[in-house]
């Protein structure tokens, strides 16, 4: 019998579906192993896929799997963050370059805010927005759900 479990594709760094990252994002927490998550990767296609998994840290609401189609990776920036909104994908906070460029204008020049448009040229346009918030960083974008199902595994 088959296992079922809640499947959610995103694209991430896009409001515009399917301009951005794809990402396969498995819920239901728990009980598969590394090669049944290898297998829906490969199936999935995509760059990356994750697999919500119970936290095993105290004030953690969850911890996550990523896969590739070829092997498990121990982090990804757009799968990680695309994971963090999940189906709240309106103003889900992406990661890139763009961040790390907005701190180091911070430091170099004062500046305090800064948005990156990128993917125009490949017809995958993103939009990143980041500020400092003090000595904080805040990164945001937006990610958009492209389908939701159930995986039968």
């Amino acid at each position: 019998m088959a296992t079922r479990r809640r499947l959610t594709w995103l694209d991430v760094f896009t409001s515009t579906p399917p301009t951005g990252d794809g990402l396969a994002v498995v819920h239901e927490r728990d009980g598969l192993d590394a090669d049944t998550m290898l297998r829906v990767a490969r199936e999935t296609n995509l760059s990356e896929a994750t697999f919500l998994q119970t936290a095993t840290r105290e004030g953690a609401d969850y911890r996550h799997r990523t896969f590739t189609t070829a092997q498990e990776i121990p982090f990804a920036g757009h799968p990680s963050l695309g994971t963090a909104r999940g189906p709240r994908c309106s103003r889900s906070p992406p990661g890139s370059a763009a961040g790390s460029l907005c701190a180091f204008l911070h430091r170099l020049a004062g500046v305090t805010a800064l948005r990156v448009d990128q993917g125009l040229a490949m017809g995958r346009p993103s939009r990143i927005d980041t500020a400092m918030d003090g000595d904080r960083l805040r990164v945001g974008g937006e990610c958009v759900v492209v389908l939701q199902g159930e995986l039968r595994i």
